[in-house]
């Protein structure tokens, strides 16, 4: 996926006309009782499949992908605007359909995504993973929204360092994930890592040794495992 243009504060992609409709009525005209609204626009593209070389690890389909720009940042997060908790408080609504369908047994589907582009360098994937009822999503936006408002503002950081030196295979994108309250990079090479070993661990003795990995860094499905028990 190329990154897009976004000429407004907010780009929302989706593969439907349906939904492009319903963002404009319920979330867009309602956005415009304030002075200074948050602006967005919304493109239908064709569904996007997850990048070839990522889907050996991870996997995150989403009703629709969020894309956030630097003058919403810099405009409207970071100074915490009257627009911007307004768009988080309607946004809320109009994502209640979305949560609904996110939890129909057998739908492994997050509600959206959140894109950012870091310095121009690093394109931000927040992953949005079907959560249980009670899981406040927009929270969670707000959390990220704080967390690209940080990272944009602060020359070094702890998380600036980690999405800096985590592998990346292809167009530095660094996926993010929501653990214990905050927003953490995903590393692939551990992630793959703890997978095969789960798979190796599966059905053996609890007292089983971690193996030993080698993994192909161009294509994780091309490994060696050295088993020391």
């Amino acid at each position: 996926m190329n990154y897009p243009k976004i000429k407004k504060d907010i780009l929302i992609h989706t593969d439907r006309k349906e939904f492009k409709l319903y963002t404009d009525k319920v979330l867009i005209e309602n956005l415009k009782t304030k002075k200074t609204p948050v602006e967005i626009s919304v493109d239908v593209v064709p569904s996007d499949e997850p990048d070839i070389d990522d889907r050996d690890w991870i996997y995150n389909s989403s009703l629709f992908e969020i894309f956030a720009s630097i003058p919403f940042i810099e405009n409207h997060v970071a100074p915490l605007s009257e627009a911007y908790n307004d768009f988080l408080e309607k946004f809320d609504l109009f994502l209640e359909i979305f949560k609904s369908m996110s939890q129909i047994d057998g739908i492994e589907m997050a509600p959206f995504s959140l894109h950012f582009e870091l310095e121009n360098t690093y394109i931000l994937k927040f992953l949005f993973h079907p959560l249980p009822e009670k899981i406040d999503y927009v929270t969670m936006l707000a959390s990220a929204f704080d967390t690209i408002a940080h990272l944009h503002q602060e020359k070094e950081s702890e998380l600036k360092t980690a999405i800096q030196t985590s592998y990346s295979r292809k167009n530095n994108k660094k996926y993010l994930t929501f653990t214990d309250g905050s927003w953490k990079v995903l590393n692939p090479l551990l992630e793959v890592g703890k997978e095969i070993t789960k798979d190796y661990r599966k059905d053996r003795d609890w007292r089983v040794k971690k193996p030993h990995i080698i993994l192909n860094q161009d294509n994780f499905t091309h490994r060696f495992i050295f088993d020391s028990n």
